[in-house]
């Protein structure tokens, strides 16, 4: 079967933490994972995989259809942040299974190498990973080893 893979970042988190406090970095934090949660699938599966990081599993669905669900959650994110003190924005990466992966381990990489491509291209932005995506991965890290 196929299935997609949306890795998600908040953009510049540490900074909420360092200007606002732990606390209300972990409320912020509550507050993304209710709004990924509201915007899936019953059958889709939500996990907070790292500190701010994210990551939807979205069974029997391609690729497109998981960059328009991570375009719809980035503007849920940034929308309801919107004219905050801390307005947050996310940054996702799309990977799909089995064409851009066959083991769960290279799929995650995959997604994860389309978000870094999303934030070195500005944040808030979703990337759908594929070779091209690698290639100007592999570009920008070394363009910025260079200087």
């Amino acid at each position: 079967r196929r299935l997609a893979l949306v890795v998600g970042d908040i953009d510049h988190f540490k900074q909420i933490n360092d200007r606002f406090g732990h606390v209300a970095g972990d409320a912020a934090l509550e507050r993304v994972g209710g709004i990924l949660a509201d915007g899936i699938r019953r059958l889709d599966t939500i996990a907070r995989i790292g500190g701010e990081e994210f990551a939807i599993v979205i069974p029997d669905s391609d690729e497109q259809a998981a960059f328009l669900l991570a375009e719809r959650l980035r503007r849920d994110v940034r929308e309801t942040f919107a004219g905050n003190l801390a307005e947050l924005t996310m940054s996702f990466g799309v990977a799909a299974f089995p064409k851009d992966a066959e083991t769960s381990s290279r799929l995650l990489q995959a997604a994860d190498r389309a978000l870094y491509l999303a934030k070195a291209l500005g944040r808030d932005r979703s990337v759908l990973f594929d070779e091209d995506t690698s290639a100007m991965l592999a570009e920008l890290i070394a363009g910025r080893d260079n200087a």
